[in-house]
């Protein structure tokens, strides 16, 4: 029955934002920011695992319907699990927010999610729906579903046009070129990356090439945008024993200058650490990346 009943909700919301909405008019601007901040501070609590900072978020009568979960989960039944769900979340698209009235609003987005559910991968790529209440003059989620999308929802056929490798120049914040890099974008999803920095230099020591996996997005306005992950091994020394490097990619492909520009987060995690738990990601250190594809002569 509880099955029954949130679905009922959700295709309500639905019929309502099908049939003719108002657009947000000059004054709800300023509730809509409100929304979003209440949303925006829940995905930060559960990626914190903080669970006096989710229960104050959600509303007592809230319910939960996600792929991972087993079934339909009130505020108890989450609260019982947060330790068991590791997770980052990458939104693909700008939240859309409906109003449906001065204290309900159903904010809808695209978004990536990596990591696991009692040990196991959670779907990654997903479709994200939120019924949010204002009580007590405070904004809460109510209602949230999550739908997964087999093929990642709106990715276009275009993003074939970026496979290719780019030379990249790679800054460190407040630094000049720290080192430059070759970042291949494959078929298959497959990214393979190239440091120049690969031998050791100051503050690092010596690594192999990187593998992993991209995808790419395409947004309304045109714009490509690509997330990927690599992995690769440092080596020992007798400074250092080896371990792990993860980068995670967040980087605009420019289809006229065959350009990508972005950041890369670098994590440094020990070798029998597992660098695909979102938990183990702290202390990343960004880099900003700019680069070009190579082309072959005619």
């Amino acid at each position: 029955m509880k099955i029954m009943r949130s679905r009922a909700i959700l295709f309500s919301l639905v019929m309502l934002a099908a049939t003719g909405m108002p657009e947000a008019k000059a004054g709800e601007a300023e509730i809509i920011a409100e929304v979003n901040k209440a949303a925006e501070a829940l995905d930060e609590a559960f990626e914190r695992q903080d669970a006096d900072a989710i229960k104050q978020l959600m509303a007592p009568d809230h319910l939960a319907v996600t792929p991972y979960y087993d079934g339909p989960q009130n505020v108890a039944e989450q609260l019982a699990t947060p330790a068991e769900l590791h997770y980052s979340q990458t939104n693909l698209d700008e939240a859309a927010v409906t109003l449906l009235g001065p204290d309900a609003a159903l904010r809808t987005f695209r978004a990536r999610l990596d990591g696991t559910f009692k040990g196991k991968p959670i779907a990654p790529n997903v479709y994200v729906s939120q019924l949010l209440v204002k009580r007590d003059g405070a904004w809460m989620e109510r209602f949230y579903q999550v739908t997964a999308l087999a093929d990642g929802g709106k990715k276009s056929s275009s993003c074939n046009g970026l496979v290719g490798t780019y030379l990249t120049e790679n800054r460190a914040k407040e630094a000049g070129v720290t080192s430059r890099s070759l970042i291949s974008l494959a078929g298959a999803h497959l990214i393979l990356f190239t440091d120049s920095g690969e031998g050791g230099e100051a503050g690092f020591v010596p690594f192999t090439d990187g593998r992993g996996t991209w995808f790419c997005t395409e947004n309304a306005d045109g714009a490509h945008k690509v997330s990927a992950t690599t992995l690769d091994f440092t080596a020992a020394t007798a400074d250092a024993k080896p371990g792990i490097g993860r980068l995670d990619f967040d980087l605009t492909y420019g289809a006229g200058t065959e350009t990508l520009s972005g950041t890369a987060t670098l994590y440094l995690l020990p070798l029998d650490a597992d660098p695909l738990d979102p938990a183990m990601l702290k202390d990343g250190r960004q880099f900003e990346i700019t680069g070009r594809r190579i082309g072959a002569r005619s």
